[in-house]
């Protein structure tokens, strides 16, 4: 879990991650304090069963955040420190392709987690 950027540049970003946080938590009943974090660890047989619904470009580790809160697998979020962004490198996101994506991405795992629960 990475600790809150700051900044104006930021602040589309951070909203928008703030509003799918929000969301997951509560469609999944849960506090996921930071759906995007790149790092991730989890046994390899957990991957394999949803590695192939991975979109292409698309996040892996918001996919294996949802993939675990679908599953019922535990969840443990750990702050960590890291180096701030450097002066060359700059953030890809795109405020309205990428939210439509991500809301995309959140319903349909919230559908998949209603259709395992009628399988159980």
């Amino acid at each position: 879990m990475r600790r809150p950027e700051s900044g104006w540049n930021n602040f589309p970003r951070r909203f928008a991650k703030g509003v799918f946080r929000m969301l997951v938590s509560i469609l999944w009943m849960r506090k996921i304090p930071d759906l995007n974090s790149g790092l991730r660890l989890f046994p390899r047989k957990h991957a394999l069963e949803w590695v192939q619904a991975l979109p292409k470009g698309f996040s892996c580790a918001t996919v294996a955040t949802l993939a675990c809160l679908n599953r019922g697998y535990p969840l443990l979020f750990v702050p960590i420190d890291y180096l701030p962004r450097s002066k060359s490198s700059k953030s890809k996101f795109r405020p309205i392709i990428d939210s439509a994506r991500m809301l995309g991405q959140i319903l349909l795992w919230r559908m998949r987690k209603r259709s395992c629960s009628k399988h159980r």
